[in-house]
């Protein structure tokens, strides 16, 4: 919210151009909609009106599975068979309501337009609980197998095989759609339905692999070092980096002709500078929260004792 408060009060006075945009980027600077991110519902907001800090869509679903994770690791800590059942019925519920909306409102293959689709399908909770409930599950099999599961290689390198191609499938399936080569309604609601689950899916063997030992270079190169102050900052990048990108958008001076190299260089820029923004971000508003944070836990625990 520090952030937040910072970039409505602030970005409307940090640049200049011809399309800048002077009373800033957030209808009526958010005096309409600011209390949707504060209780974390902002994603059920439809109206453009009252939507705030759009980027914010995820922390309300991140905040909103984490309230209905007891459902989930209550039952299967306790009934193993339970929990998988709930899990089972919580997926088949998603697929099934992904499925027949897409169907209902036609939404194509890829639903990331930033408009109605964008609003109907992509920010909803109950659309996307999938790869939620497939890291829940990694993650209760990596706390009971203390990262100590044995499997031979042979089906070491067939999951690597079938996670490799399921994720280039789910990736770059879109392409002909997003090309114009529009697919069946069948086909687009079928991919929508499953393809976010199999993506955690993927994602998910990498780490349960990885952190058994069946991880080989690729868990090489994921536990170097240098990748550990990176990822402090990946929480606040997530928060600055469409301010970064707005900022450098709406400040050009003439238009740009883009190939794809202008376009690689945009991205490495914006990343570089994302991070850089997100260092200052850290240092001026996560870590202070953090210290704070600790110094009440520690006065609670002293007590305690």
């Amino acid at each position: 919210m520090l952030i937040f408060m910072v970039y409505i009060a602030l970005f409307p006075y940090i640049g200049s151009g011809p399309v800048w945009p002077e009373d800033g980027l957030e209808p009526h600077y958010c005096k309409h909609g600011w209390y949707y991110n504060l209780f974390y519902i902002n994603n059920f907001v439809d109206d453009p009106d009252q939507s705030c800090f759009g980027w914010a869509w995820y922390l309300a679903n991140d905040m909103q599975f984490f309230v209905i994770s007891p459902l989930i690791i209550l039952p299967i800590f306790h009934f193993h068979i339970a929990g998988v059942i709930v899990i089972l019925a919580f997926l088949l519920g998603t697929w099934t309501a992904t499925g027949i909306m897409t169907t209902h409102w036609e939404i194509p293959l890829s639903v990331f337009d930033g408009g109605v689709n964008f609003m109907k399908l992509y920010v909803k909770p109950y659309f996307r609980m999938g790869p939620f409930l497939v890291g829940m599950y990694t993650g209760y099999l990596l706390y009971r197998t203390n990262f100590k599961h044995r499997m031979s290689k042979v089906a070491a390198f067939f999951g690597w095989v079938v996670a490799a191609v399921v994720a280039c499938l789910v990736l770059y399936g879109q392409y002909d759609d997003l090309n114009g080569n529009r697919v069946s309604q069948e086909v687009s609601s079928l991919y929508n339905a499953v393809h976010r689950t199999l993506w955690g899916a993927c994602v998910c063997w990498v780490v349960f692999s990885c952190a058994n030992g069946y991880g080989g270079y690729i868990n090489t190169v994921l536990s170097w070092k240098g990748f550990i102050p990176l990822s402090r900052l990946t929480y606040c990048t997530y928060l600055v980096h469409p301010i970064v990108i707005y900022y450098n958008q709406y400040t050009k001076q003439r238009l740009m002709h883009l190939t794809d190299i202008d376009v690689i260089y945009q991205f490495i820029g914006n990343l570089v500078v994302s991070m850089m923004v997100a260092f200052v971000a850290s240092l001026a508003f996560e870590s202070p929260m953090m210290g704070f944070e600790k110094v009440i836990f520690k006065k609670q625990e002293k007590k305690r004792r």
